[in-house]
């Protein structure tokens, strides 16, 4: 009985080892974020407000959630945009934006937003708020002068930063007190250094916030989203820019643990105990067997033949017999034949040839008459 208890306690030992295991790895359906791009470079979490990751989310509900601080700044719809897995938001630039919540915002602050398909006329912003003076400001975005021309539009406080003739539809864009940065690398200096500013609001997404009304929608996609309450530096927005590129390469991988250690118990009876355990094999063929018979004669049959001649002892006497007639004719024959030679030259030496003639058919007719 000993021994049969400790090898359940092992067996649950090595079960709850083996949950412990499944649940440490990240077992990763897509949607759910395999790696914390928002702290790239080095970024402490607690210099994260908010981070949002749209693309590959696993719905609109779940893109909302603030994954540096779940249920702190989720985002929250002013008018909920459209939605799906390999776009992220997608604003139709009429009635559409996202809001971040009270954020206190000051001259520390990085704000970073990576877009697509980007297309307006008049002035869109991504993302920014204002509390309606000329002091506090963040924002991103374009606007179009007369005749078109696109520009290229950041503000920082009381600062402003503008390119010309620079449509972005596509891309990270990024702001702070150093720069304007464009797939992670600086763009624009501003002209004056941003003074200091303070002012507690929500930032809108799609958007701008100008003193808690949206304003300057604009028709765009946001793929990954994220505010800082530090200055990132540049090598930390040229990091932070490449997670973001990233979220594509990553965001539908899965992790299935793999256990290559599978335990082995040997269970050695004891003589008092009496086992109750049945065993039926089971065995099911995979192919066709296939029998070949070779039959093997080991015994050579041996035959002598036997072999006691006969002999008919019966005697038969043979009689000759001849036809005297025939051997008759045959002389007869013989002796004509030589009797008409007689006359033929007997003939020919007294009558001459002509004489010899004469006689000879003389004895033919003769002949042939008798």
């Amino acid at each position: 009985m000993k021994t049969k208890r400790m090898q359940l306690i092992i067996i649950i030992l090595v079960i709850v080892v083996i949950v412990a295991i499944c649940s440490s790895l990240a077992i990763l359906p897509k949607g759910v974020q395999a790696s914390s791009w928002w702290l790239a470079g080095g970024i402490s979490p607690a210099n994260v407000l908010v981070a949002y990751q749209p693309l590959l989310a696993a719905d609109l509900a779940a893109s909302y959630t603030n994954l540096a601080n779940p249920g702190t700044n989720d985002a929250a719809p002013g008018l909920a945009p459209d939605w799906s897995s390999g776009d992220g938001w997608i604003f139709n630039g009429v009635d559409q934006y996202l809001s971040t919540g009270t954020i206190s915002i000051d001259q520390n602050v990085t704000l970073i937003i990576r877009i697509a398909d980007f297309n307006f006329s008049g002035y869109a912003y991504y993302s920014g708020a204002s509390d309606g003076s000329a002091s506090n400001n963040i924002y991103l975005g374009e606007y179009q002068t007369v005749p078109e021309e696109d520009i290229f539009r950041g503000a920082f406080g009381d600062a402003t930063a503008e390119e010309d003739d620079d449509h972005i539809p596509s891309g990270i864009l990024a702001i702070n007190k150093n720069y304007l940065y464009k797939d992670g690398y600086s763009y624009i200096s501003w002209g004056t250094v941003p003074g200091d500013f303070s002012f507690d609001l929500p930032v809108f997404i799609g958007a701008e916030n100008d003193s808690s009304v949206p304003s300057n929608y604009a028709n765009v996609k946001v793929l990954a989203y994220a505010l800082y309450n530090i200055p990132l530096s540049d090598a930390q927005v040229l990091a932070i820019t490449t997670a973001m590129n990233g979220i594509d390469d990553w965001g539908t991988e899965t992790s299935t643990p793999s256990i290559t250690n599978t335990p082995t118990f040997t269970r050695t009876p004891t003589s008092t105990e009496t086992s109750t355990e049945t065993y039926t094999p089971s065995f099911t063929p995979s192919d066709t067997a296939t029998f070949t018979f070779t039959p093997s004669i080991t015994d050579t049959p041996s035959f002598t033949p036997s072999l006691t001649p006969t002999i008919d002892t019966t005697l038969t006497t043979l009689t000759p017999t001849m036809d005297v007639t025939k051997v008759y004719d045959f002389y007869s024959a013989k002796a004509d034949d030589n009797l008409f030679l007689i006359y033929l030259l007997g003939g020919i030496c007294g009558l001459g040839l002509l004489g010899g003639i004469v006689t000879g058919v003389v004895w033919l007719v003769t002949r042939r008459g008798s």
